[in-house]
């Protein structure tokens, strides 16, 4: 028994020991690290276990001026950067540095989300890239509007119908995006907005929700040990991918009347890929196709629905600032003759209200980078290895005093183009910056301004008493924002 206590410790006294030695890395380089967990590191923190991440990184960026906070996660470190100059030379000016993203060596378990875009690292992900972005160029998100007004007008007639005491924009919008997501990328009908049963609609859901605890687990264990989550064939995603896949791969095979979704768009690149020769040949399978419409739905459901609920909380609190929005739409339209892609293009005032909602509640709150060769920070001898996680706190960079005046106050003017300068533009970190930010963003901002159009030009935006106060975030680990109890307005028809 003495032998036995005498080793474990041992044992303890050499791993506490160990961890104490990997725990000095960032403090023998200068760099400010917050309180160590022996072992653990500051990852409860990383996965919002204790707190969201983003109100870990502000209260300790509040102790200090550092343009950047070391960290570690469990024994490994990582640096978070909130100086909007380093930043830039990060995401744009020595871009080359930093190509990746996080890698996650997923198994054949998750075989549908290991081709994600977003996923994806160095050649393999440029030459991806570069067969994507036609699909959201100027004339196919003008194909896109007519496929998105039929679900808008769907989402105006159930808020007339239902909203004129109160109603939660947060699940209201998670509906209408879900049914335009599945329009839009899969090429599918889904009806999630006048049904909430609907099969399609509450697959893809769960692929949205915050993870569980278990969930949790498995992507602690994806950080501390990917080799051996991939050899073990571990599932990291709750969601049956096939169910959800099944509709849009059966129209895939069967040949789909053109619509100019995002399918009928991919599918033509995967016509096109095929007679692509030389080093710039990347083969667009049924699995690539398959990978980018749950990419569509990660990146289009959840963070658009969010944003969307967020800016009607904003314009219901802000009566002046819905008001003209809504006399910005109505002039456009009275030019236009009708709601289309120019009036939304031309919609400077409303973009303006979107981003300055987007810049207080950021629908993603974190970003990272991965240094893909070692880079030394300009100015100083401290240098970034490769391999190692750069953080960027989208919340916190966004809310920086010396970027915005006054940065908890709701001002749309801030981007309003005159009022723009390069530092704003950059800080607003929302889509991400430089050559890996959202492929979908020009999609995304059509979506939300046909959204606003179509709503404020029937009704006004009210607050619900109870409900006007400071939103509350759910506590989880993917950086998602989302409300904690909703987010509640009332309509009164115009």
């Amino acid at each position: 028994m003495l032998a036995t206590a005498v080793l474990v410790i041992t044992v303890v006294v050499l791993l506490f020991g160990y961890s104490h030695h990997r725990h000095q890395y960032w403090q023998s380089k200068g760099v400010f690290v917050p309180p160590v967990i022996p072992l653990i590191g500051h990852s409860l923190n990383v996965v919002s276990i204790i707190e969201n991440r983003f109100q870990y990184i502000d209260k300790v960026f509040q102790k200090t001026k550092a343009p950047f906070i070391g960290l570690y996660e469990f024994l490994t470190p990582s640096l978070i950067i909130r100086d909007h100059a380093l930043l830039k030379s990060i995401m744009i000016k020595d871009f080359d540095h930093f190509v990746n993203r996080r890698k996650f060596d997923l198994g054949a378990a998750d075989k549908n989300f290991s081709e994600m875009l977003f996923v994806l690292q160095g050649e393999k992900w440029k030459k991806l890239r570069s067969i994507v972005t036609p699909s959201f160029t100027t004339g196919k998100l003008k194909g896109m509007v007519p496929l998105m007004e039929e679900k808008c007008n769907k989402l105006v007639d159930l808020l007339l119908r239902e909203g004129q005491e109160k109603v939660d924009t947060k699940q209201l919008m998670a509906r209408f995006t879900l049914d335009t997501v599945a329009t839009c990328a899969f090429g599918v009908e889904s009806n999630y907005l006048d049904n909430e049963d609907d099969e399609f609609g509450n697959t893809a859901k769960k692929f949205v929700e915050p993870p569980g605890f278990f969930q949790g687990m498995k992507i602690l264990a994806l950080l501390m040990a990917p080799k051996l989550v991939k050899w073990l064939n571990i599932k990291i995603f709750d969601v049956d991918s096939e169910k959800l896949l099944s509709k849009p791969a059966q129209a895939l095979r069967e040949g789909k009347e053109w619509r100019g979704d995002f399918l009928d768009l991919m599918m033509e690149a995967m016509k096109e890929s095929e007679s692509i020769t030389g080093k710039a040949k990347y083969k667009v399978t049924e699995d690539t196709i398959n990978a980018q419409s749950l990419a569509f739905i990660f990146a289009g459901y959840e963070a658009t629905s969010s944003t969307l609920a967020f800016v009607c909380h904003l314009l219901a609190n802000h009566l002046e600032a819905q008001e003209q929005v809504r006399e910005e739409i109505r002039d456009l339209v009275e030019e236009q003759g009708e709601i289309n892609y120019e009036v939304l293009r031309q919609a400077k005032y409303t973009e303006a209200v979107i981003n300055e909602t987007m810049r207080l509640f950021p629908a993603i709150s974190f970003n990272e980078r991965m240094c893909s060769k070692d880079y030394t920070i300009p100015g100083t001898d401290l240098t970034i290895k490769e391999g190692m996680i750069i953080g960027i706190p989208v919340w916190n960079v966004q809310r920086d005093p010396e970027i915005y005046e006054n940065p908890d106050e709701f001002q749309p003017e801030r981007f309003l183009p005159e009022n723009k300068t390069p530092e704003k533009s950059f800080a607003l970190q929302a889509f991400g910056q430089g050559p890996r930010n959202c492929i979908g963003m020009r999609f995304a901002l059509m979506e939300i301004k046909l959204v606003l159009a179509k709503i404020l030009l029937k009704m006004e935006l009210l607050p619900v008493p109870g409900h006007n106060g400071p939103l509350e975030f759910v506590r989880n680990g993917n950086e998602i924002l989302t409300p904690k109890n909703g987010v509640f307005v009332q309509v009164r028809p115009l």
